[in-house]
């Protein structure tokens, strides 16, 4: 079932070739995304005037503002530096992948695509930059709390202060817990997905006898563009895990005669 017209995801596309733009908006379009295009670097910056988008598809090979210095830009202002920009280029050299990453794509994109690949890169990054963004709102929530709390205990007496202390903040704990599962479970998906896109890919070259040296060319970008984004992904979940751990330990063993004052957003940013 699509999202509510208020839920759904915008994507811009920029790209200096109209044709392309239609194609890409001809694909997003079977998922009701909401879309915006631009065909330089220029229109991107005039367009984030007085809009935001959820992700960028940005072409590489562009005249005056090339796709590097147009994301080099975005990443530089607090406004657009959380937007994911996947990169899109005819270019499969593993030097340009491994730049792109450097100037803060998420991924990379080589043209000509299928409407699948598309879809299914753009599903995983909007899911992950949603994932972020309940992060940040749950830590600004702890924020809030423990702000009320210190408040509270200049108000508040010895006993009756831990015990509501451990009811509440165990709850949130067990709050907490249950909405990380949600990231973790995008980006181990994630990951897979890439994962199976690579192995594609080299199974594409051995049945079509390419020359060997583009064989070794493709190879290498999937070993150090895809494979370094699913290890970079992997290592994300297990850190996420960990956390979801150590706060499920917490809530379980404390104890109303052990319980202590002590900061939840000191426990999810700690490695």
């Amino acid at each position: 079932m699509e999202n509510n017209i208020n839920e759904r995801q915008s994507v811009l596309i920029v790209d200096d070739n109209p044709v392309n733009i239609k194609v890409i908006a001809d694909i997003l379009k079977l998922k009701n995304y909401r879309i915006a295009f631009a065909q330089s670097g220029s229109q991107v910056f005039k367009l984030l005037e007085n809009n935001i988008y959820d992700l960028i598809l940005l072409d590489i090979m562009m005249p005056n503002m090339d796709g590097y210095q147009v994301c080099k830009k975005l990443k530089s202002a607090d406004k657009t530096k959380e937007i994911p920009v996947i990169f899109l280029s005819a270019k499969n050299e593993t030097e340009s992948i491994v730049k792109g990453f450097e100037y803060g794509a998420v991924d990379y994109l080589i043209k000509p695509f299928n409407a699948e690949e598309l879809l299914a890169r753009v599903k995983t990054h909007l899911e992950l930059k949603k994932s972020r963004e309940k992060i940040v709102e749950m830590k600004q929530a702890l924020d809030d709390y423990n702000q009320q709390l210190e408040e509270n205990l200049q108000e508040r007496t010895g006993q009756l202060i831990k015990s509501e202390r451990e009811a509440v903040i165990g709850q949130m704990i067990q709050g907490i817990v249950h909405n990380m599962r949600t990231p973790i479970s995008v980006i181990f998906s994630s990951e897979e997905l890439l994962e199976a896109y690579s192995k594609r890919m080299l199974n594409i070259l051995e049945e079509e006898n390419d020359i060997d040296l583009l064989k070794k060319k493709l190879v290498k970008t999937v070993e150090n563009g895809y494979g370094k984004v699913t290890k970079r992904m992997k290592r994300s979940a297990e850190k996420l895990n960990s956390m979801i751990d150590g706060l499920m330990i917490k809530s379980k063993n404390d104890k109303l005669e052990d319980i202590e004052i002590f900061n939840l957003n000191k426990i999810i940013e700690d490695d």
